[in-house]
C-alpha cells in the first residue's frame, strides 16, 4: 500500500469478516481513513435484497413474496440469501418446474439451514427412535422457553449434512443477554436429558456430545468473558492466546466450579420440565418416528393436544405406523 503518490487519484477499499485477524501494519494510521461497520440486513434490508435477486429470474413466482422471504430468513446474510434464492431457482429447473413456489424456496432455505438430507436408515427404528426422543427434548424445551419459542423452524430426525438429526431455530435480533445464553444452553441440555428420562443414564448416545460441548462453551463464557455469574465476580479471565490474564490455581478453580454450577442447575430444571411434559415429550417424539419432520405449525398443533393436518395444502405422509408402547416412563 506504498508507493502512490498523492496525484494517482488510486482508492484502497478491503472487507473482511474477521477484523481481528487482519495483519497489524494493514491497519496503521493513514492507509485506510474510514472504517465502516456493516451489520446484518434487518428484516427490511433482507426484503430489499430478496427484491434485487427475485427481479433477475425469469420463471414466474407464485404465493410467495420479498416480505414473506424476509421473515422466513431472521440472520442471513446477503451471500445467503443470494445463495438459497440461486439454490431455488437451481432445483426448480432441475425439476422441470414452470412455476417457483413457496415450498421450493423452503427446501433451498432447509438445505442451507439444516444441510443436504441424506437417506433414513428405515430399519433401525432403535436408532430412529432415538434421534426422535432427542430432538424432541429440544424442541419442547425450547417451545417453553419465551425466548427460544418465537425462533422455532423444524424438527427432523431425517439426516442433514453431518447431522443425524436436527432441530432448526432462526432467531433475528439476538442481543447476546444472560437470559439468551440461559436460554441456549437449555436448548442444549434439553436432548441429553431426554434421553435419559426414556433409556436411562446408561444408554445416552454419542450424539449428545456436541450439545454438551456448547453448552460448556456457553456457561464458560458468561463466567470468564461477561461477568454473567455473581458466583465468579466482575473479572474477565481470556485465555488461549487471546489476552493473557495470568490466574491462580485457586481462581482457575472458582471458573471451573461456577461453569460446572451453571450446568448442573439448569440441568435440574430443564430436567423438572421435561418430566412435567412427560405426555407432550412422547408425542413428540411418536409423530417424529411417524412423520420424520415436523413444521413449527405440526409441533404447535402436537403440544396443543391435536392431530397434524395439511398445511398450506400440503398433506404429510406418515413414513411408519408406530406407538410408544411399553416404555419405563
Amino acid at each position: 500500500m506504498d508507493g502512490f503518490s498523492s496525484r494517482d487519484y488510486i482508492f484502497v477499499l478491503g472487507a473482511t469478516n474477521s477484523e481481528k485477524d487482519l495483519d497489524k501494519a494493514a491497519m496503521r494510521p493513514g492507509r485506510f481513513d474510514k472504517i465502516i461497520y456493516v451489520p446484518l440486513p434487518d428484516k427490511k434490508g433482507r426484503q430489499e435484497i430478496f427484491n434485487l435477486y427475485l427481479n433477475k429470474i425469469k420463471l414466474p413466482i407464485m404465493g410467495i413474496t420479498p416480505e414473506v422471504l424476509s421473515k422466513m430468513t431472521p440472520g442471513f446474510t446477503g451471500a445467503e440469501i443470494e445463495n438459497m434464492v440461486n439454490t431455488t431457482i437451481i432445483n426448480a429447473v432441475n425439476m422441470n418446474k414452470q412455476i417457483i413456489s413457496k415450498e421450493d424456496f423452503e427446501d433451498a432455505r432447509d438445505r442451507l439451514v439444516m444441510g443436504i438430507k441424506r437417506k433414513v436408515n428405515q430399519k433401525n427404528v432403535r436408532a430412529l427412535l432415538q434421534s426422535a426422543v432427542h430432538e424432541a427434548g429440544h424442541t419442547l424445551v425450547c417451545f417453553k422457553d419465551k425466548i427460544c419459542k418465537p425462533g422455532i423452524h423444524k424438527v427432523s430426525i431425517v439426516p442433514h449434512g453431518e447431522s443425524r438429526s436436527k432441530t432448526s431455530t432462526l432467531h433475528d435480533d439476538m442481543e447476546g443477554t444472560k437470559e439468551e445464553f440461559i436460554s441456549m444452553i437449555d436448548k442444549s441440555l434439553a436432548g441429553l436429558l431426554a434421553e435419559e428420562i426414556f433409556f436411562g443414564s446408561d444408554k445416552v448416545s454419542v450424539g449428545c456430545g456436541n450439545d454438551l460441548n456448547r453448552a460448556t462453551s456457553l456457561a464458560k463464557s458468561m463466567v470468564k468473558r461477561y461477568a454473567m455469574n455473581k458466583e465468579f465476580g466482575y473479572m474477565v479471565v481470556e485465555e488461549d492466546m487471546i489476552v493473557s490474564h495470568k490466574i491462580s490455581g485457586d481462581t482457575r478453580n472458582e471458573l471451573d466450579n461456577a461453569t460446572s454450577n451453571i450446568l448442573k442447575q439448569r440441568s435440574s430444571v430443564i430436567k423438572e420440565i421435561l418430566q412435567n411434559n412427560i405426555v407432550e415429550l412422547k408425542n413428540l417424539t411418536q409423530n417424529l418416528v411417524e412423520y420424520e419432520e415436523l413444521s413449527k405449525f405440526d409441533i404447535e398443533r402436537i403440544l396443543s393436544g391435536k392431530e397434524i393436518e395439511a398445511e398450506d395444502d400440503k398433506a404429510k405422509v406418515k413414513k411408519r405406523d408406530f406407538r410408544i408402547e411399553g416404555m419405563a416412563i
